[in-house]
């Protein structure tokens, strides 16, 4: 599949299994590439298929207009969720931290010339510390919303915070969820509880507080990190970068 940047072509694809993802079109431009029949909105065209090259990577059986079957390497928009939760960061950045912060926004910016925006990504200033976890005369990334949540909030509120950052209830679920934790002297995972308990089960649940045993939905991957040195933005460029390594390399293991 590789990599998607900023103003690829996509096409829906419907998997044997009746998902459908989107995937970055590829057109055969050299003799003898395999190519599958796929049925968009104005018409059959040929799709380039990148074949399964290395060892375990995952594969998602696509069957195209022609009824031909095909193993297509895992991928698409859905590149995941990135929340971040920090109630100061005063040791790097706040108040006079800006040459770390300078830093750190040359690195993101880096990957997101590289890579592309997150699909979603979000930090939450905790309640509780008056210090800022921006320098002064900075501002946040515009791929990152900065919103603020209450100390020690409900199921609920983390929940609502899901929804913000993914543009509505409505939206799609992203393919992983990485929460970051902040875990310093003025802040632990505890600073999280309940919410962070309640909503990773709802996330096992596939978004719902009353899940169906008979008809379960579909898990949301989520995984919990910790940071202990405050320097936020420096951890997201971390994870991201490792994230989409991984993705490049054919699919993340949630």
């Amino acid at each position: 599949m590789g990599i998607l940047k900023q103003n690829d072509t996509l096409i829906a694809m419907r998997a044997t299994d009746g998902s459908t993802i989107a995937y970055k079109l590829g057109t055969p431009t050299n003799e003898g590439e395999t190519a599958i029949a796929a049925m968009t909105a104005s018409g059959a065209i040929a799709m380039k298929v990148t074949s399964m090259t290395q060892q375990d990577e995952i594969g998602l059986p696509v069957k195209g207009c022609d009824g031909v079957t095909v193993a297509v390497k895992g991928g698409g928009t859905a590149l995941g969720m990135i929340m971040v939760f920090i109630d100061e960061a005063n040791s790097v950045y706040a108040p006079n931290g800006q040459a770390a912060w300078d830093d750190d926004v040359v690195w993101w910016n880096a990957l997101v010339d590289e890579y592309g925006p997150p699909e979603h990504a979000a930090v939450h200033k905790v309640d509780g510390q008056s210090y800022d976890i921006i320098p002064d005369g900075r501002s946040c990334p515009p791929e990152i919303q900065y919103r603020t949540i209450a100390r020690n909030p409900s199921g609920q509120q983390m929940i609502d915070a899901y929804n913000n950052c993914k543009g509505g209830s409505d939206k799609p679920h992203p393919q992983e969820v990485v929460i970051c934790v902040d875990n310093s002297g003025s802040m632990t995972r505890s600073t999280m509880t309940p919410g962070i308990d309640e909503f990773e089960t709802w996330l096992d649940n596939g978004g719902t507080s009353t899940p169906d045993p008979a008809n379960p939905l579909e898990p949301i991957q989520w995984r919990e990190v910790s940071f202990s040195n405050e320097r936020w933005l420096n951890l997201t460029c971390d994870w991201y970068e490792e994230y989409r390594q991984q993705q490049a390399e054919g699919g993340f293991d949630g």
